[in-house]
C-alpha cells in the first residue's frame, strides 16, 4: 500500500515513517529478508546517530565544566590576593598601633581601620 501511494502519510491510525517506506520498497524487490535488512540498517543508523549525539553532549558538558572550574580557580586566586593584601595592611596598622602613644588620638583612628579590615576579611565571597 505504501509503495502504491507515495503521498500516504497515515495508514490506519499510525503515521507512515521513512523506515516503513524503505522497508516496503525492499520487500517489493527482495522479499522478507531484504525488508529485515533495511529495518536493521535503519535502526543501526538511528542508534549510531543517537550515540554520536550523546557523546557530543558529554564532550560539551565536560568542556563547560572545565571552563567553570578554571573560572572558579581564577576567582579564588583573586579573592586570595585581596585577602592577603588586607592581612598585610592589617598587620602594618597593628604594628603602627603598638608604637603609637596611648594618649595620641591617632591610635583610635588606627584601631577603627583595623576593625574595618577585619570586617572585610570576614565577609563571605560568593
Amino acid at each position: 500500500m505504501t509503495n502504491a501511494c507515495p503521498n500516504l502519510y497515515y495508514f490506519d491510525d499510525r503515521p507512515v515513517t521513512e523506515i516503513d517506506r524503505a522497508a516496503a520498497k525492499a520487500w517489493e524487490t527482495g522479499g522478507l529478508e531484504a525488508e529485515r535488512a533495511v529495518r536493521q540498517e535503519k535502526m543501526a543508523n538511528k542508534t549510531a546517530e543517537f550515540n554520536k549525539s550523546c557523546l557530543r553532549n558529554a564532550k560539551n558538558t565536560e568542556e563547560k565544566r572545565a571552563a567553570r572550574k578554571e573560572a572558579m580557580a581564577k576567582m579564588y586566586e583573586e579573592i586570595k590576593n585581596d585577602k592577603s593584601e588586607l592581612i598585610s595592611k592589617k598587620m602594618a596598622l597593628e604594628r603602627e598601633i603598638e608604637v603609637t602613644d596611648e594618649m595620641d588620638a591617632m591610635k583610635n583612628v588606627l584601631r577603627n581601620k583595623v576593625r574595618i579590615i577585619e570586617e572585610k576579611l570576614t565577609i563571605d565571597y560568593y
